[in-house]
């Protein structure tokens, strides 16, 4: 706390923003003792005890998902959606998209596009389910695999040494990586047909906003269970499903795609509260409401 007061003292903010996180409440606070503007921005679908205490003297809170709002002081909070990379919204090849990405889309294109991710440092049990189960898989799926990068456990090693022992009519229909780079993401989210993986708040957010249909497998370590809540955002709006953690060693990931498939042909998915729930102006929204109430004052 002493640090975060000198720092304000010495730096003189005229606002502060904060994105939440046990690290903003010293900042938060010594700019509340100097009587500092505070806005908050909360990303995820739930709430943590950081922001919900910087939340009681912020001047306004803006929210990702409209159901965060129940979490902080009635009356302050606005739905400002989440603030996002322009680059998914490249849907097109550019000069430095990935080649064998774009090979792997291009080839086989009546089967399904399946992108499989753990978030940026990858998941070891969804590596090793997909792994294990990557012929049965291939049969009916071309499948790009983003293993992240581990020391201990060397996924995308693995994933390596599988494709090459694949016969070349599934070879072609199997990409891993350990990252998709800011040049590929785009394509891949715009491209794909069914996203596999993690529920961070971006994640859910960026597939909201595309309308891409999902099948969850929320971390179930993380605090107050906000991977789960996250996923379930979009599952309740029906373009999502959620496979819990405890259940996809024993699960037949086959079959669970399959229904996730004819689920989505019975639903009347409302294209226009997807526009409203995830708007993409965030970044313009909250600095524009900040520096007219800063201004006024």
């Amino acid at each position: 706390f002493f640090d975060a007061f000198s720092i304000i003292k010495k730096v003189k903010p005229s606002i502060i923003v904060s994105s939440g996180g046990f690290v903003s409440v010293p900042v938060c606070l010594a700019g509340k003792i100097f009587k500092k503007p505070i806005y908050l921005h909360e990303q995820t679908a739930t709430v943590g005890l950081a922001n919900k205490v910087v939340g009681k003297f912020a001047k306004k809170i803006f929210v990702s998902f409209n159901n965060s709002a129940k979490y902080f002081p009635k009356g302050k909070s606005i739905h400002s959606g989440n603030i996002i990379k322009k680059e998914i919204f490249n849907k097109n090849i550019l000069p430095n998209t990935d080649k064998e990405i774009i090979e792997l889309f291009v080839t086989n294109k009546e089967l399904p596009f399946i992108y499989i991710s753990g978030g940026s440092l990858g998941s070891h049990s969804i590596n090793r389910k997909i792994l294990d189960n990557i012929q049965t898989l291939l049969r009916k799926y071309r499948i790009l695999l983003q293993t992240g990068e581990n020391e201990i456990f060397k996924d995308f090693q693995k994933g390596i040494e599988i494709k090459n022992s694949l016969p070349s009519s599934l070879k072609e229909r199997f990409v891993v990586k350990k990252y998709i780079d800011i040049n590929t993401i785009g394509y891949v989210l715009n491209n794909m047909n069914l996203f596999i993986g993690r529920s961070g708040a971006n994640t859910v957010y960026e597939i909201g906003v595309l309308k891409k249909n999902a099948l969850f497998i929320p971390i179930p370590w993380v605090t107050h269970n906000e991977q789960y809540l996250n996923a379930k955002v979009l599952k309740d709006l029906g373009i999502a499903d959620i496979l819990e953690e405890k259940y996809l060693e024993d699960s037949n990931l086959e079959e669970e795609i399959e229904r996730f498939e004819e689920q989505l042909k019975l639903r009347n998915i409302d294209k226009e509260k997807l526009d409203q729930l995830f708007p993409t102006n965030a970044i313009y929204f909250v600095l524009d409401s900040i520096l007219k109430e800063y201004l006024k004052d």
